[in-house]
C-alpha cells in the first residue's frame, strides 16, 4: 500500500457497516476503528443509520461524519444504540488524542445508566516515556442525546475539548466531569434530566464559553468542590434547579471562579420540588475566591406563557471568603428577593454590592 493510500479515511461500509437502520454494524465498526489504530489513522460514517452496541475506540484516530443533525432530529451519520447491557456507545478510556466529529449518537433511552460517550480512567492517567499523561479528547460537531445515563461522562481525564455540540435529552447529566483541564465552547447542553454539567469529585481547570444551557432539571451548571472555573458568555434558560450552583464537596470548597458577561433566564423551575434556595438563579455557597459580575437575569416561565413564573429568588451566597459578587443587573430578577444573604461570609475579605433591579409583581 502506498504511503498516499494509507493516509487515506478507511470508509465503515468497506468493513461491512450497512449503515441501513437494521443490521448490526458493531463488529464492521470496530474492525475499521482497530485497523485505523495501527495508522493513525480517520474512520468515515457516511450519511446513514448504524445500529450497535459499545464500542471500543483507539488512540490517535478520527471518527468523522456528516454533521448535518437539527435540534431535533438525527440526520446525517446516526450510532444508534441497540444494546440495554452495554456500559455506552463510544467508550473512549485509553483513546488519547481521538476526535469525535460530525457524528449523532441515538440511546433511545436504553437500559439503565448508559452512557453516550464515556472515559473511565482509575487512577488519572500516568505519565508516559516522553513525560505525557493527557487525553487530549475532542468532540466537534455532534449530537449525543437520548441516553438512560450521561450524555458524555468524563470520569477521571486530563485535557478534553468539546465544541460545537449538542447533548440532550439524557436522563442523568448532559456532561459529567471528573478531572482536570478541558474546554466546553459553543454547545447545546439541553433538557438533560439532571445537570447540564455536572461535575462532585476532584474537578478543576475548565473554560466554559458561549454555551446555551436550557431546561435542565436539577439545575444548569452544579459543581460541588471546584476550581479554576472561567463560566463566561453563556445563556442559561429554564434551568430546573439555580442556573449556577457551587457548593463545597465534603470540606473542599469551589475556589477561583470567574463568573461573568452571562444571561440567566427563568431559572428554577422545579425548584419548589428540590427545596432549599434551589428557586433562584445562582446559588453560592462556601466559596473562596470567587468573582461574580455583569451577569443579567430576569424572571420567566415556560413557553407559550404556560407554567409558574421563576425564580423566588435571585442570587442566594453564604460562606464566603475572598469574594467579589458586583454589579449584576436583575430587571425582573427575582419573586420575592434579588438577593440572599445566608451568612457567615467573611466580611472583611468579600465584597457584595451595586446588584441592581426589580422584583417581578404578578397580577393577581
Amino acid at each position: 500500500m502506498s504511503n498516499d493510500h494509507a493516509s487515506l479515511p478507511l470508509n465503515v461500509r468497506l468493513f461491512g457497516a450497512a449503515g441501513d437502520g437494521q443490521t448490526d454494524d458493531t463488529t464492521a465498526i470496530q474492525t475499521a476503528i482497530d485497523a485505523a489504530a495501527e495508522g493513525p489513522r480517520q474512520v468515515y460514517f457516511p450519511a446513514g443509520v448504524y445500529p450497535c452496541s459499545n464500542i471500543q475506540l483507539r488512540p490517535h484516530i478520527t471518527l468523522a461524519g456528516c454533521a448535518t443533525w437539527t435540534y431535533w432530529y438525527f440526520k446525517g451519520s446516526v450510532l444508534v444504540l441497540n444494546d440495554d447491557r452495554a456500559t455506552s456507545l463510544l467508550d473512549a478510556t485509553g483513546a488519547k488524542g481521538v476526535v469525535i466529529d460530525g457524528l449523532a449518537l441515538d440511546g433511545q433511552h436504553l437500559g439503565q445508566g448508559i452512557h453516550g460517550i464515556s472515559v473511565h480512567t482509575h487512577p488519572f492517567p500516568k505519565f508516559d516515556e516522553n513525560g505525557a499523561g493527557d487525553d487530549d479528547i475532542c468532540i466537534d460537531q455532534s449530537l449525543v442525546r437520548n441516553f438512560s445515563g450521561d450524555g458524555i461522562h468524563l470520569d477521571g481525564i486530563w485535557v478534553f475539548t468539546i465544541r460545537h455540540s449538542m447533548v440532550a435529552n439524557n436522563l442523568e447529566n448532559g456532561i459529567y466531569f471528573h478531572g482536570f483541564d478541558g474546554y466546553v465552547l459553543a454547545c447545546w447542553l439541553s433538557a438533560n434530566r439532571k445537570a447540564g454539567y455536572g461535575a462532585d469529585q476532584l474537578n478543576a481547570s475548565v473554560t466554559m464559553t458561549a454555551n446555551r444551557i436550557e431546561w435542565n432539571q436539577t439545575g444548569g451548571i452544579i459543581i460541588r468542590g471546584g476550581n479554576g472555573y472561567n463560566i463566561t458568555g453563556n445563556f442559561f434558560d429554564r434551568s430546573g434547579g439555580p442556573a449556577i450552583q457551587l457548593q463545597p464537596r465534603d470540606v473542599e470548597p469551589c475556589h477561583t471562579f470567574t463568573i461573568t458577561g452571562n444571561i440567566l433566564r427563568r431559572s428554577g423551575a422545579h425548584g419548589a420540588e428540590l427545596g432549599g434556595y434551589a428557586n433562584s438563579h445562582l446559588f453560592l455557597e462556601g466559596c473562596r475566591g470567587l468573582v461574580c459580575t455583569g451577569n443579567t437575569m430576569s424572571v420567566g416561565q415556560d413557553d407559550g406563557e404556560q407554567g409558574e413564573f421563576t425564580p423566588a429568588y435571585g442570587i442566594v451566597y453564604g460562606h464566603l471568603q475572598d469574594c467579589i459578587i458586583k454589579d449584576n443587573v436583575l430587571h425582573h430578577g427575582a419573586l420575592q428577593q434579588l438577593v440572599v444573604d445566608l451568612g457567615n461570609n467573611n466580611e472583611d475579605t468579600t465584597i457584595i454590592k451595586d446588584n441592581v433591579g426589580s422584583l417581578m409583581k404578578l397580577q393577581r
